[in-house]
């Protein structure tokens, strides 16, 4: 077995890495690198390709939607479903869509409603 985090252990020199992650690091994170790695000088670089445009569901207030009854949520689940899945090009393909419940017995809920009748040709449940 090899575990990536012991390989610097292993009498290397020089520790050079490339991550986007470093300046994200917690006190303990840094820590950690400094007395278990030896790793003594951090540096950073501004991007070539400049900042991160990419949008992730959830960086918005507008992705937060409560609803007042359980029959709102499901509502709100599907049109999330099928606003994100449409096309983003002229090509016609289709998002993929995960949508994650509390426990299985409201996905099975969700799954019987009246709410993803009209998504259940199109929808496939994970094993």
């Amino acid at each position: 077995n090899l575990s990536y985090a012991e390989i610097p252990n292993h009498g290397f020199d020089v520790i050079l890495g490339v991550t986007g992650t470093l300046e994200g690091l917690s006190k303990h994170e840094t820590k950690i690198l400094r007395h278990s790695y030896n790793v003594n000088e951090f540096a950073s670089i501004p991007s070539v390709y400049g900042n991160n445009k990419l949008k992730f569901a959830g960086d918005t207030a507008a992705d937060f939607i409560i609803g007042d009854t359980k029959a709102d949520h499901f509502m709100e689940i599907k049109n999330a479903i099928v606003a994100r899945r449409k096309p983003e090009k002229e090509d016609g393909v289709t998002r993929a869509v995960m949508v994650f419940f509390k426990s299985s017995e409201i996905l099975l809920e969700f799954h019987r409603s009246t709410y993803m009748e009209s998504l259940k040709n199109e929808t496939r449940r994970g094993s």
